[in-house]
């Protein structure tokens, strides 16, 4: 399992990252507006088809980012990476275990240079996605409005449901 994730990650980072490659790069991501995308740029992985896009974001050392990935389609699996500066994944060293259904979320905490990093989101089948980012809640504190703060927890809610599902659907196969 080890060596197939770590042919994931070397595939998505070198397919994603290759300057021949072109992907989706917005000017800016909106902490408190999800992110809307295509997960179009195919890539194998030891025969299995895969689907990524990155996406650039500023960040500040020690700050802390969040990140919830969701997709549509029956029985679909997304996973969210993130790399540093220099390129190097953070965190995870076998992103695979991290393909979820329907939803992603993933924290990393405390980032350790300011500078700009790479998202890359991927999934087992193309199609769209909807990312939401979130920068540390000390920074996101006071600066959101009522209508926003809303959002941010019906969304949460929806996620919170989705992931008791999953946990209901493992319980099940045991």
């Amino acid at each position: 399992m080890f060596r197939i994730a770590s042919v994931l990650a070397a595939g998505v980072v070198a397919t994603l990252l290759s300057p021949t490659v072109a992907t989706a790069q917005p000017k800016g991501l909106d902490p408190k507006k999800p992110f809307e995308g295509e997960l179009a740029k195919k890539f194998d992985v030891n025969g299995n088809q895969m689907y990524a896009t990155s996406i650039p974001i500023n960040l500040k050392a020690g700050e802390t980012l969040s990140l919830s990935a969701t997709v549509v389609g029956k029985d679909r699996r997304v996973g969210v990476l993130l790399l540093d500066p220099a390129g190097k994944m953070i965190d995870d060293p076998v992103p695979i275990r991290r393909l979820t259904t329907k939803t992603c979320a993933r924290t990393f905490e405390e980032v350790s240079a300011t500078g700009k990093y790479t998202i890359i989101v991927f999934s087992d089948a193309i199609g769209p996605f909807t990312l939401q980012v979130a920068a540390s809640e000390d920074e996101l504190a006071g600066k959101l409005t009522k209508k926003e703060l809303e959002d941010k927890i019906a969304r949460l809610k929806k996620e919170l449901a989705a992931a008791e599902a999953a946990l209901k659907a493992l319980d099940e196969k045991r």
